[in-house]
C-alpha cells in the first residue's frame, strides 16, 4: 500500500502495523501475519506491505469479513491510504 500524500509515512506505518498486529490473537484463521514499512531502497515502491497466510480460501474469507479486521480497515487504514493493491495466491 501507499499512503496519502498528506500523511507522514513513518507515523502511518507504525500506527497501522500496531493495529493489525493485534489481529492474529483475534482471528484464529490467520496462520502467519507479517508486515513492515518499506526500507526506502528504491524508487517507485510502496510504503508498506503485508503478508498473511491461511490454511484455506475459507480461512482468508473469514479473516476478510471479521469485524475486528473491518474495524481496523475503517478506523486506521483508510484514513491513511493512498493506494492499495491486493493479490491472493495459492501455494
Amino acid at each position: 500500500m501507499t499512503f496519502a500524500d498528506d500523511v507522514d509515512a513513518a507515523v502511518a506505518a507504525t500506527t497501522i502495523i500496531e493495529a493489525l498486529s493485534a489481529l492474529p490473537a483475534q482471528i484464529p484463521e490467520i496462520k502467519r501475519y507479517e508486515m513492515g514499512a518499506d526500507l526506502g531502497l528504491g524508487e517507485g515502491t510502496a510504503d508498506m506491505a503485508l503478508i498473511a497466510d491461511f490454511d484455506s480460501v475459507s480461512g482468508y474469507e473469514a479473516y476478510s469479513k471479521h469485524p475486528a479486521h473491518l474495524k481496523i480497515i475503517a478506523d486506521v487504514v483508510r484514513p491513511n491510504l493512498g493506494t492499495l493493491i491486493r493479490c491472493q495466491i495459492e501455494m
